[in-house]
């Protein structure tokens, strides 16, 4: 039995009376494919708070806050725009890329400039991230928004998403982050002594750059992606009815999809690290 198919009947044979309990309704981020992505323009969304965002431009449209989808062995060819007034870089994390389009920050792309990005995406199925690498502006620029998810599909992640016959809607890629929220309002990023030295940790969760943000999914399997986006603070990942714990499925981390799934009550996420659970 191949791979694919190992994880298929592994999955099947766990049953849908485990799937992960429905939440509220959100408006779901939208979809947009790597390859169609022109331009990827960076911006100051609320001056104030100093809140960013990332915007893709296809030509036809824009699209803030997009999640980006990519098939392994498809490529981008874009243009990389820095409107913000400081340096920044776009790093797709987990990608296995060459010097010239990592964005790790040994090249940032000055306020007002653009950069060509050229790449082939090379990596297995999973969940991976774009977010600034610029020395000295990283943890503010992340704190900021601008945290972008890239999911990766292949032939083992069709066999997946076909074992579990999700429902649709029932497939979320979601990046957990963290702000400092006082009298209703976004803090900006002002870290003191202690925040350099401990971290800096907000008050008030986000998920895809909402507070309070929930879903409506159907009944059956429900597949999520999960990214810590937080600047310092570990999440351990669980789910309850009441006080009981409702155990899920691992099915895969920041390699990709696992040979098959594994039945937890917990997962502990540090920040950058992503699961894929269900």
């Amino acid at each position: 039995m191949n791979r694919r198919r190992f994880l298929g009947a592994g999955l099947a044979s766990l049953g849908a009376a485990c799937a992960l309990p429905a939440v509220r309704t959100a408006p779901a981020p939208p979809r947009v494919a790597l390859a169609d992505v022109r331009r990827l323009v960076v911006e100051r969304a609320e001056p104030i708070a100093g809140r960013c965002r990332y915007v893709a431009d296809l030509g036809a449209r824009q699209v803030p806050q997009p999640i980006l989808f990519a098939r392994r062995g498809e490529s981008f060819d874009g243009v990389i725009e820095n409107a913000l007034p400081q340096p920044t870089t776009v790093h797709f994390h987990g990608l296995t890329l060459p010097e010239a389009a990592d964005g790790a920050g040994f090249d940032p792309i000055e306020p007002g400039a653009r950069k060509r990005m050229r790449f082939e995406v090379k990596n297995r199925s999973g969940l991976y991230w774009f977010h600034p690498h610029p020395h000295g502006f990283t943890a503010e620029q992340v704190y900021a928004g601008l945290t972008g998810l890239l999911v990766v599909t292949d032939e083992d992640d069709d066999a997946l998403d076909a074992a579990l016959a999700l429902a649709p809607g029932n497939r979320l890629a979601l990046a957990i982050a963290e702000a400092r929220v006082v009298g209703g309002a976004m803090r900006p990023y002002a870290p003191t002594a202690e925040d350099c030295l401990h971290g800096w940790l907000g008050n008030r969760a986000l998920v895809n750059g909402q507070l309070d943000a929930s879903w409506i999914v159907r009944p059956g399997w429900v597949r999520l992606q999960i990214l810590n986006a937080c600047n310092a603070r570990g999440l351990l990942v669980a789910f309850r009815d009441g006080e009981t714990l409702v155990p899920f499925h691992l099915l895969g981390t920041d390699g990709g999809l696992l040979a098959a799934p594994r039945e937890l009550e917990r997962v502990f996420l540090y920040t950058g690290e992503r699961v894929d659970i269900g």
